[in-house]
């Protein structure tokens, strides 16, 4: 429809209803009056009319009411129309004389209430919103300002836009009818701008009726508009509106000045009133932050499509405040992911509507009612989190409640086609990926090129909210999603997906297996991470090789299985390591795991190259404790360590002459595996002082293991073994079957055991192997022994193999032996006393004691600080 066309009508629509109004008026009129009468009924009436705007003032009536009890928009209305009727009429003949010498009805503005004006804000589709201010001084001001209202008026693209628009047009419509004066239309659109989708629509005299209709009946509740007000500068709800001042400036709430625009309309002081400011608010701004709860349009949007399953376009944006291209565009890219469908009628007497197809799931199961035993926060990569252990009501047991930063569910999905911009613009080439240190810059790439089209689509952010949404999409490109939340809690050794149709399990250090409020979001993802984590080590999981045995990035272990060998759906184990690695300070202080005297002795042995076999049951801290005992290695020793997962931690000082080998799998044609016998093969011809394996499952690696010993290496190793005579029986037994004169080779063997009813770790036991007294066979001497009544160690034996080893070796005598073994164990409870736990710190120290071993006793004497420790030492070397 074209402009004039649409004009054309409006013109016909309105002249019809001037005539009519004329009609019904002239079959009213009782009596004349005189033009004096007329001019002093009309004084009264703009008295006692402003009067009661200033009584509205004071009660904060101007606002559109936000309460139940107080009355709409359409009812104040209908009382303005009815108290004027009376007054009205005696003006009858004179406005007659003036329809037909200008075709317009000058006393019909006159008849506008101020008050009537507050309850009419005038939207408009664009971001900065001009004010539309109606004037009442006179009959030219307010045809003055209409013909300026008319060159301001933009398009409306939603329904409550085109509906104010109408209400502020018709009311006056109404009014003029009642008292027998008419109005010239002064509400132009220009069809240009308007969306094609209303452009037949602008002017439908259905919607003029329906707004009559609305008018004169009693509105219900859910008619009752209610509009909030924006603060134009801060964009945040306020309770009173602007006022206008001496300067023809509008005073914000705040006493600042608030600076109109081009498009802005200022009036003078003696014209002030109230006026309503309704500031649309864009995608790129509305964004709500309440007690790290994070709100987007797109949630506002869906909360309205889950309610009615079925809504139109223009509802939508009527609800949310948003434009209607606005609330097209989001939910178009939801259509793109069957999430919704979008239904274009080609009838103009229908609306374009959106119809919900599937809800996103909800991540999150409901936190559980109970007793909060334990609660502490999280902060991973920016995104904060807070951990509580629940003692459930309801399954009377505890219970691993996470509670997740809130964005919204749509929101969340939204940012999944920010990661399909990042994906597009952003190459990644494989060895990115495979390499660990360039895999840790890709990841920071991830993060900055997050945090750059995040700024795209909400530049008005601010920078937390930037940083917390960025590690959001880094958590679900790059990561495993919500679970690096879990992965980021130090607290936990183990996270479960049993399946998609069951809540993720952890065990926690202190509390055991809890079951978690976090759900998987079906076996497809589940497959997708395990394939992601299977790709960053050159290694793939399919339903030919349903098994994956990998590392993440941080060195956690993974294995992961694939429905039907997991029947009940794919699955995915998490070994989580400690961020901070177990020291031996560690283990005697705070951990409690042995005594100093036993560290000290461990520390002699190590020292002096003797070959420890550690031993153990599941998660008994077999890795931790070889980890702990490996600082105490000579800085000038060179290290391989052969593992499937890299899970060693040296300090600093020994990794200048540290080899680590890691195992890798055959592909899916069967090629390319290496072995850890490959491997310890292969470390032989290294020149290496210590072997280090991560454990010991088979025959040809015990073989191979107990040869490097025979040929002077020491070796350091993992074996699961409750006791040292397990350890023994397991060796000599088949399916290893290693000979008794081989097991000899073993000096020392460290016995893990984990309490499970109070989940505390300790070292069970300290063991030597030698022969028996016949010579015929083996036996084990226990020196350390866990008391379990106590929770402390008892003495048993003396170390005879080791002080008859180190005699061999270095010449020492017992009594020298047990005088080393004292001063360690006075450094190491230095150490503790300091509270010096740190792995590089432990290492300068024993690095700086075989190097200057008077000193660092003296200082362990003196109980002189590290930093102290570090001065003298550093002055020393100046």
């Amino acid at each position: 429809m074209t402009e004039n066309e649409t004009n054309s009508d409006t013109n016909d629509y309105f002249k019809q209803l001037k005539e009519d109004i004329i009609k019904d008026t002239n079959n009213n009129k009782k009596e004349e009056n005189t033009e004096k009468e007329k001019k002093d009924d009309k004084e009264k009436k703009e008295k006692k009319t402003k009067n009661e705007i200033t009584k509205n003032e004071k009660t904060k009536s101007s606002i559109i009411p936000y309460k139940n009890d107080e009355k709409s928009a359409f009812e104040k209305l209908k009382e303005i129309s009815e108290k004027n009727k009376k007054t009205n009429e005696k003006e009858n003949s004179e406005n007659e004389e003036k329809q037909k010498e200008t075709g317009l009805d000058p006393s019909k503005t006159q008849n506008v209430d101020q008050n009537s004006k507050n309850y009419f804000p005038n939207n408009e589709e664009t971001t900065k919103q001009p004010e539309i201010k109606i004037n009442i001084k006179d009959e030219k001001n307010v045809e003055k300002k209409s013909v300026e209202k008319k060159n301001v008026e933009k398009k409306i693209n939603n329904e409550e836009e085109r509906d104010i628009e109408k209400e502020l047009n018709f009311k006056d419509e109404i009014n003029s009818k009642k008292v027998n004066s008419n109005k010239d239309n002064s509400n132009k659109i220009d069809s240009d701008e308007i969306d094609p989708i209303f452009e037949t629509r602008t002017n439908d005299q259905k919607d003029l009726e329906w707004i009559k209709e609305e008018i004169t009946e009693e509105p219900s509740e859910n008619k009752e508009l209610k509009w909030p007000k924006r603060n134009k500068i801060v964009n945040e709800v306020v309770e009173e509106p602007r006022i206008i001042n001496q300067e023809n400036k509008i005073i914000n709430e705040d006493n600042t000045e608030f600076i109109p625009s081009q498009e802005d309309e200022i009036i003078n002081e003696e014209d002030a009133e109230f006026v309503p400011i309704i500031q649309m608010e864009n995608l790129n701004k509305k964004i709500e932050l309440t007690n790290k709860n994070y709100k987007t349009p797109v949630d506002e949007i869906f909360e309205y499509i889950e309610s009615y399953q079925k809504i139109g376009l223009d509802e939508l944006a009527k609800h949310t405040k948003l434009s209607y291209s606005e609330v097209e565009k989001i939910t178009k890219m939801f259509e793109g992911e069957g999430i919704v469908e979008i239904d274009y009628p080609t009838s103009l007497n229908r609306k374009p509507t959106v119809t919900l197809k599937k809800g996103v799931k909800p991540r999150l199961e409901k936190k559980p009612e109970g007793k909060i035993i334990e609660k502490y926060n999280l902060l991973v990569d920016k995104v904060p989190a807070t951990i509580s252990i629940i003692l459930s009501s309801e399954e009377n047991r505890l219970v691993y409640n996470i509670e997740l930063v809130s964005v919204g569910t749509y929101t969340k999905k939204y940012l999944d086609f920010i990661k399909t911009e990042i994906a597009e613009t952003m190459p990644i080439e494989l060895e990115e990926i495979i390499d660990p240190q360039k895999a840790q810059r890709l990841k920071d790439r991830f993060f900055e090129e997050s945090k750059k089209r995040l700024t795209q689509h909400f530049p008005n952010l601010n920078e937390e909210t930037i940083d917390m949404l960025s590690g959001v999409v880094l958590h679900e490109m790059y990561g495993l999603g919500e679970i690096e939340i879990l992965i980021g809690d130090e607290m936990l050794e183990e996270i479960a997906i049993n399946s998609a149709k069951t809540p993720i399990t952890v065990y926690h250090r202190v509390h055991g297996w809890l079951k978690t409020n976090m759900l998987p979001g079906d076996e497809e993802e589940i497959l997708n991470y395990a394939s992601q984590i299977g790709r960053k080590i050159g290694r793939e999981i399919t339903n030919l090789t349903p098994i994956l045995d990998a590392h993440l990035l941080s060195g956690d272990r993974v294995n992961a299985t694939l429905s039907p060998i997991s029947s009940e759906g794919n699955t995915i184990t998490i070994r989580r390591f400690a961020r901070k690695p177990w020291t031996i300070v560690d283990f005697i202080g705070k951990a409690h795991t042995m005594n100093s005297e036993m560290a000290a002795t461990l520390w002699l042995a190590m020292q002096y190259e003797l070959n420890i076999l550690i031993a153990g049951g599941t998660a008994s801290g077999k890795t931790s404790a070889l980890n702990s005992m490996l600082a105490l290695v000579p800085s000038y020793h060179r290290i391989i360590s052969i593992e499937d997962v890299r899970e060693i931690v040296l300090p600093k000082f020994l990794e200048w002459n540290w080899i680590p080998l890691v195992t890798r799998s055959p592909n899916s044609e069967g090629l390319g595996e290496v072995t850890m016998l490959d491997l310890m093969i292969t470390s032989l011809r290294m020149r290496p002082d210590r072997i280090i394996v991560g454990e010991i499952r088979r025959k040809k690696e015990a073989e191979v293991l107990m040869e490097a010993i025979e040929t002077g290496h020491s070796i350091y190793s993992t074996i699961h073994a409750n006791s040292s005579y397990q350890v023994l029986r397991r060796l000599a037994e088949p399916p290893i079957n290693i000979p008794l004169m081989q097991i000899e080779l073993i000096d020392l063997i460290v016995v893990q055991y984990r309490d499970r009813k109070t989940n505390k770790r300790r070292t069970y036991e300290i063991a030597e192997i030698e022969k028996t007294s016949t010579g015929q066979g083996l036996q084990i001497n226990t020196i350390y022994k866990w008391v379990p009544r106590t929770d402390g160690w008892e003495k048993l034996n003396k170390p005879t193999k080791l002080i008859t080893l180190l005699n061999a070796h270095t010449g020492m005598t017992e009594e020298d032996i047990n005088r080393e073994i004292k001063e360690r164990k006075r450094i190491l409870e230095w150490l503790k006393e300091i509270n010096l736990n740190e792995l590089n710190d432990i290492g300068y120290i024993v690095k700086m004691f075989y190097s200057y071993p008077e000193t660092i006793k003296k200082f362990a004497k003196e109980k002189k600080s590290f930093e102290e420790v570090k001065r003298i030492i550093d002055q020393k070397h100046a």
